[in-house]
């Protein structure tokens, strides 16, 4: 469990009941709390601690520098967290949104009439359940893992239509900075 921070994210709406789901069948949950969850939400963090501190099969991590838990996941379970697109993108696998209230920092974003591709690409990317929903999560999680080659392919569809330079990106950028830096130098002459 990977989400974001604040009153309307996954630990702070409903944390709790879904790791009591995904321990009830047997799942290892490992919560990686967003670092301004520590911070800001003390009383989370101490429920969490309280409730699965001692649990077999929950790790609470607070310290998320290591990317082990990441890497020895099938699916990550979030919200509106930038972390699902860097675990689907980076790590080729999908991600299963709870649908908690949208996490709006811009909300002059419906005046351009365009949907956020972190609107978007959702479904595409796995799977969203209800936040009053989570007896299905573990079916959910099933079929996630039960289609590895279908949504690695389609996960590296997504990432070559939505993100540009992949595997490339530090020679692009680069090159893209010593162009700007030349063009910059040659006004000044």
């Amino acid at each position: 469990i990977a989400p974001s921070w604040g009153d309307n994210a996954l630990l702070e709406v409903c944390g709790a009941r879904l790791v009591e789901v995904l321990v009830a069948a047997d799942y290892h949950v490992t919560i990686r709390a967003h670092p301004m969850t520590v911070r800001e939400s003390p009383r989370v963090m101490a429920d969490l601690k309280k409730r699965f501190g001692g649990h077999p099969l929950v790790d609470l991590e607070t310290d998320i520098s290591s990317e082990e838990s990441l890497r020895s996941s099938d699916v990550m379970i979030s919200d509106w967290s930038g972390a699902a697109f860097e675990f689907a993108f980076g790590l080729e696998r999908p991600v299963l949104f709870i649908d908690v209230p949208r996490k709006v920092l811009n909300p002059g974003y419906e005046e351009l009439s365009l949907i956020p591709v972190e609107v978007a690409l959702r479904a595409e990317m796995g799977a969203v359940v209800s936040a009053d929903a989570l007896e299905e999560v573990p079916a959910q999680i099933q079929l996630l893992s039960g289609d590895r080659d279908g949504y690695l392919e389609r996960i590296r569809e997504l990432r070559e239509k939505w993100i540009y330079n992949v595997g490339s990106s530090g020679s692009v950028g680069a090159e893209y900075i010593a162009q700007a830096a030349d063009r910059a130098m040659s006004t000044l002459s």
